[in-house]
């Protein structure tokens, strides 16, 4: 016992010099909240490592838009009192006026109009005129994100009896679509500043209100509350010569759409992703997504330059060197392509979470990563709003280096009890800690027992099986660097529910309680078994008249940027003397149907057919995880195949 005791300290005296801290057993992380008490598993030894909402840094990934950064964030909010126009530049707003050539900055003069001091004014005494036509002054605000606006109010200086005679208010508004041409008498001054918006700022306004004839100095224009980012006024005035003391504009709320997009957090090394929690609100008639990812890399995103051979696009640069966030960057804006997801070295974003579920979920991903990013998006309407206070998650080392997994059969009869062999094949290095359990749960469906193990083959006596929810934990002799790579099997007795069912099996160190199994991955465990896959198919025929099912890619983006932007669903009918019927399906896991892709009959061949990532609304589809279903009509008989589908944008 001495011996090991010196042993240890020597060990982590020589860790220490080499500036290598040993990893605690659990680590927990908390972004915002700072004023909050630790979290309870630091009483059990875990470790705890605070972060700070405002802590961005673009070059790794962070950003944040219409949110108020403290402690906690929230969308930015206006009472019904407040003037949206003195605040633009803290909601990333701005104020800008109509020159000869588009659009430019106030100057001191003008921007007088919205320092909210009523005694501070912009006289006009140089008219804009052109070819002896008196044109008028267009306003343009950028709010900074769209907000209910219900007012529109000019104020005269103290004493002034000039007034603002004719005035246009255009709006980007959520109804959308642009105003051509607007006829009224002079209405050409009008019709350039619309142009020049549209050109200068790629949007597309409206006219929301107009005002022909006014001759009151103070003038209130009531909008209907639509939200608004962008507003355009166009001011014709009763004289050349006028004033205005102060522009203003009124909402109230919320800021209808909010987002924030942690930096890429670096966990260190490989480690087995735990759960995630948080604190905060989340009112009627609001929404708070949060979605998480994690990867192995220190980006989520691959950078594409444009060669102009075609539409062909590459991701590295003229030197050979893959592309940087910062080497895209250095690119002239007709060399830079796409930004894509990197589904090789990343997971796609998860589903949201369900903002019930505050007090713990698993954290998604289906294997161990060293990076994981965090996005939370706000939508908001009027007074009702969200509001998160905190967000912790908790990670441990790894057990193994990888850890890939199958199950045989991969096709079987919805509620039918049947034996499946799930097979595991671990990498384990020196240094891992290895494992001697497995926490197997399927998900769609019941385990019901165990019936045997096998290591390489052979028999194992001494497990142990613990039923749980759904599932069973096993326990084992510890498999560790000396069995690196063999064959681990489960034999099982359980029955599927619904169209997919998955088995999600987690290695376990019965050592080490505190610590988060690690997930098993899809993979070739077993060379001689079919599927490569976790996931069981319903199938109703074993006549082979539906063959292989494929499709071009595990994970697509259909977010419009023209790369990997469709799935090609293909697959083979065998022995049909005649046309028969098929469909084409995409379901989401609960078996509820999104889109139905084809619906004709085929003959025998190979018929590949596109998705869009759309349903059958026309509309995207949520990112997460969906089955392609194929059905076939024979005989008066019906045959299915399924594929999991990952979309991400």
């Amino acid at each position: 016992m001495k011996k090991l005791q010196r042993t240890t300290w020597l060990i982590a005296a020589l860790l220490a010099l080499l500036g290598v801290q040993p990893s605690a057993a659990l680590v927990v992380y908390r972004i915002g909240g700072e004023s909050l008490p630790p979290p309870a598993e630091v009483d059990a030894g875990a470790e705890f490592r605070q972060l700070s909402w405002a802590d961005l840094d673009r070059d790794l990934g962070g950003e944040s838009f219409g949110l108020a950064l403290t402690e906690q964030i929230t969308p930015f909010f206006y009472n019904a009192s407040d003037n949206m126009a003195t605040t633009l530049s803290g909601v990333s707003g701005n104020f800008q006026h109509g020159a000869y050539n588009g659009f430019e900055d106030v100057g001191d003069e003008l921007s007088l109009v919205i320092d909210g001091d009523p005694t501070t004014f912009f006289l006009e005494t140089r008219p804009r005129e052109h070819a002896h036509t008196f044109r008028g002054t267009a306003l343009f605000f950028d709010l900074g994100g769209d907000f209910a606006t219900r007012l529109v109010r000019f104020v005269p200086k103290v004493g002034s009896e000039r007034s603002v005679a004719h005035v246009i208010v255009a709006a980007q508004t959520d109804a959308g679509g642009g105003v051509d041409q607007i006829e009224f008498v002079g209405a050409s001054a009008l019709n350039r500043s619309l142009g020049e918006a549209k050109q200068k700022k790629g949007i597309e306004l409206k006219v929301v209100a107009e005002i022909l004839e006014n001759k009151n100095p103070q003038l209130d224009i009531e909008l209907d509350g639509t939200p608004i980012r962008y507003l355009m006024i166009h001011v014709m005035p009763q004289d050349k010569i006028w004033d205005l003391a102060e522009l203003e504009v009124y909402g109230g709320g919320f800021q209808g759409s909010a987002s924030y997009q942690s930096n890429v957090l670096d966990l260190g090394e490989f480690a087995n992703l735990g759960w995630v929690r948080w604190g905060g609100r989340q009112d009627e008639g609001a929404q708070v997504e949060i979605r998480s990812r994690a990867g192995g890399d220190e980006t989520p995103l691959v950078y594409w330059r444009n060669t102009f051979r075609g539409d062909e696009q590459v991701p590295f640069g003229e030197d050979g060197k893959l592309l940087t966030r910062k080497t895209y960057g250095r690119l002239g804006p007709i060399m830079r392509g796409a930004i894509t997801d990197d589904t090789a070295q990343w997971e796609l974003w998860s589903s949201p979470y369900e903002f019930a579920d505050s007090a713990g979920v698993a954290l998604r991903a289906t294997r161990s990563h060293r990076y994981v990013q965090f996005r939370i998006a706000f939508s908001s309407f009027g007074q009702a709003g969200g509001q998160l206070g905190y967000l912790e998650f908790a990670v441990s080392p790894r057990l193994v280096t990888s850890l890939v997994g199958e199950i045989d059969p991969w096709q079987a009869a919805v509620a039918e009890e049947r034996t499946f062999t799930y097979a595991l094949r671990p990498t384990i290095e020196p240094g891992d800690q290895g494992f001697d359990g497995l926490d197997l749960r399927l998900v769609g469906g019941r385990i019901v027992g165990v019936e045997a193990v096998r290591l390489s083959g052979e028999p194992v006596a001494d497990f142990s099986a613990v039923a749980e929810d759904a599932g069973v934990v096993l326990g084992f002799p510890r498999l560790d660097v000396e069995r690196s790579g063999e064959l681990l099997e489960v034999d099982v007795r359980a029955e599927i529910f619904r169209f997919g069912a998955i088995f999600e099996g987690r290695v376990i160190d019965s050592t080490a309680p505190g610590e988060i199994g690690q997930l098993v991955a899809a993979g070739e465990a077993n060379e001689l078994v079919d599927g490569n896959q976790l996931l069981v198919q319903a199938r109703t025929l074993d006549d082979k008249v539906l063959g292989a099912v494929s499709l071009s890619t595990e994970a697509f983006t259909p977010n419009g940027d023209q790369i990997n932007d469709q799935v090609e669903i293909a697959y083979e009918l065998l022995k049909v003397t005649e046309p028969v019927p098929v469909e084409v399906l995409v379901r989401d896991l609960s078996g509820r149907l999104v889109r139905r892709v084809y619906a004709d009959i085929d003959g025998a061949g190979r018929h590949p057919h596109q998705w869009d990532g759309r349903d059958e609304a026309g509309q995207q589809v949520a990112p997460g995880l969906y089955i392609c279903q194929v059905e076939v009509e024979s005989g008066g008989q019906r045959q299915v195949q399924m594929r999991p589908i990952a979309v991400a944008y």
